[in-house]
């Protein structure tokens, strides 16, 4: 097997590829993920709540990576919650919340926005566009050790657009995804520590450079 993570040599990481060490297309090391879900990915509809309706009950891999992808129109929120499910205790990451025009980062739920980079204003950062209510979006993101990075994309590590770092972190544990503020969602999230028997090469854990540059990203209309 091929262990750099790039199964069909394109020179990059993505989506394909991280369903293909993951099993999705039969590779004898890996087998589906729990819940009969193919290649460690699970799917939840988010409504218009405000509210973690879903945290799915798989604890993540070493890595604390994920790919997804989301449905909504306007403030799709992931989580990185510890192992208590608190929302006291959890990354969160607005998706282009205030009208599908800004995304941030959060220590918890609905706390400080803390964001800190380029367009940045007021702890958010300027993403109008990103998302789409007919259209789904893919994204990266991975918080180890408090580093919580965000990416556009599925190549994992490329068009980085967000990232903060947490001087006391908690352990990223489980993933929640939530909508509201007049949206509803459709996710797919992807993980490596959700593939039943997956052995470790099956995916390349993501290491974010102290210093990444972070890549213009092609907002849709």
């Amino acid at each position: 097997m091929n262990t750099d993570g790039d199964t069909n040599g394109d020179g990059e990481t993505d989506v394909t590829d991280l369903l293909v060490l993951l099993g999705a297309f039969g590779s004898p090391s890996c087998t589906a993920g729990a819940g009969g879900a193919p290649g460690g990915c699970l799917t939840a509809s988010s409504g218009d709540t405000t509210t973690y309706d879903t945290i799915f009950d798989q604890p993540l891999g070493d890595d604390k990576t994920v790919v997804f992808t989301v449905t909504a129109a306007n403030d799709a929120h992931l989580g990185f919650f510890s192992d208590t499910q608190s929302n006291d205790e959890v990354y969160e990451i607005v998706l282009s919340g205030w009208g599908n025009t800004m995304s941030t980062i959060r220590p918890c739920n609905q706390c400080s926005n803390s964001y800190q980079g380029e367009d940045e204003s007021n702890g958010r950062r300027q993403t109008p566009g990103l998302l789409s209510g007919s259209e789904a979006r893919t994204f990266w993101a991975t918080a180890n050790d408090g580093l919580v990075v965000v990416g556009a994309g599925g190549a994992v590590g490329q068009e980085e657009f967000m990232r903060w770092q947490d001087p006391d972190h908690h352990v990223a544990t489980y993933i929640g995804v939530m909508t509201g503020w007049g949206a509803t969602g459709d996710w797919s999230v992807c993980a490596a520590g959700w593939a039943q028997g997956c052995k470790s090469t099956c995916f390349t854990t993501f290491q974010a450079p102290p210093f990444a540059f972070i890549s213009p990203i092609h907002l849709g209309d």
